[in-house]
């Protein structure tokens, strides 16, 4: 049936595709969260990476494979693809996300934190405080996904934004008296 769904996408017209490509967008958080807590087989990830070849500038599809790639623990496939992507879209949430998880997938949970940090203190929309709230509850880190989530009732005012602006930059100031003295630090973006 594989090849017979694939023959018949590459037969239909570039519109229908295109509608059918809307389509499954609009399903495509219940289709993430799905394949979260479900095993994903390589037989999976190669359709998606299939549908990818139909439309090359459909990049929704390719952030299905870089999905599909996280689920089925191919960490280093899916970081390599949404690097490419977050070329294209540095301050998109969904594929900071994405980057984040795997890194996690790859032991790297700090280098994933300062990910979706980065476009928490950017203030690029309010996704980015949610994906940075879920990603430490996914490591068990509930007080920090608590603080996470304090912190978006105030990151949309500008005086929340010159606030979170600040502290960033009392915290490079910090880490840059610390290593002065001689001592070693863990970069991070946390202030602590």
């Amino acid at each position: 049936i594989d090849a017979l769904v694939t023959a018949l996408l590459q037969q239909m017209p570039a519109e229908s595709r295109s509608e059918l490509a809307r389509s499954f967008a609009l399903t495509a958080e219940v289709a993430r969260t799905m394949m979260l807590h479900a095993p994903v087989s390589d037989v999976t990830v190669a359709a998606f990476e299939r549908a990818s070849t139909l439309d090359p500038s459909d990049r929704a599809t390719r952030v299905y494979v870089a999905q599909a790639l996280v689920s089925a623990k191919q960490y280093d496939r899916a970081l390599s693809l949404v690097r490419a992507e977050r070329q294209a879209s540095p301050r998109d949430s969904r594929l900071a996300r994405l980057e984040a998880d795997a890194l996690q997938g790859l032991g790297r949970f700090e280098e994933g934190t300062s990910v979706l940090m980065t476009l928490v203190q950017a203030g690029s929309d309010a996704s980015a405080v949610q994906n940075l709230a879920e990603y430490y509850a996914s490591a068990h880190s509930y007080a920090e996904a608590a603080a996470a989530l304090k912190v978006s009732e105030f990151a949309d005012r500008a005086a929340g934004r010159e606030r979170l602006k600040h502290v960033a930059e009392l915290t490079k100031q910090f880490e840059t008296g610390l290593k002065n003295l001689g001592c070693e630090i863990i970069e991070s973006p946390h202030p602590i």
